[in-house]
């Protein structure tokens, strides 16, 4: 993106980055995956838990009873179900993440894909607002032609008919304009304009 020197893509490829609704579902999936290595890898170790109580009138039941448990317990790992489902949580992880980072590339190049496409189109608009300027003019001479002996009705007939060709024309490439920021807009997380 920086080589096409344009900040005002840059800026809106960083706010669909930053909104686009698919794209927080697949980083909250890595984050969904990132945990449950976790819990995957919490079994290979010892767990260790405390309890205490106070007796008297803090234990709140009069009971005058008071102690502490320690507890601590580890999985021997024998058959390795538990290596392998940390070996399977850190697989999931890795093709979520890779998920995601395919998903940021597709956005940004959606993105820039539809930045061009409305550019392009605008261009085009004024090609074809000139071109139908032209075509306009040259009806007005085809007429003349007629009215001087010079030109026929077919020729003035054929130069309305590339007039309404070029209307037709500037019509689909404002239809298409329209499109490309539709779906900017929809790829950035905005609401539509249209």
């Amino acid at each position: 993106l920086k080589s096409f020197n344009e900040p005002q893509l840059e800026a809106l490829v960083d706010e669909a980055l930053t909104r686009n609704v698919n794209l927080r579902i697949a980083a909250a999936r890595v984050d969904q995956a990132q945990a449950s290595l976790r819990i995957a890898g919490g079994a290979l170790t010892p767990a260790v838990g405390v309890l205490a109580r106070g007796g008297g009138d803090l234990g709140g039941d009069g009971s005058g009873l008071s102690g502490v448990l320690v507890s601590a317990s580890w999985e021997i790992d024998v058959w390795g179900r538990v290596r392998y489902g940390q070996r399977a949580a850190s697989g999931q992880l890795a093709s979520v993440e890779a998920d995601f980072i395919y998903a940021r590339q597709s956005i940004a190049a959606l993105v820039a894909k539809g930045w061009f496409v409305a550019a392009e189109s605008a261009l085009q608009r004024q090609l074809a607002r000139d071109m139908l300027a032209v075509s306009e003019r040259l009806v007005e001479l085809a007429q003349v032609r007629r009215r001087v002996g010079k030109g026929s009705e077919t020729d003035v007939v054929l130069a309305q008919a590339n007039v309404q060709s070029y209307r037709e024309g500037l019509r689909k490439l404002d239809l298409a304009r329209e499109q490309a920021l539709r779906s900017l807009e929809a790829l950035a997380g905005r609401y539509p304009a249209a």
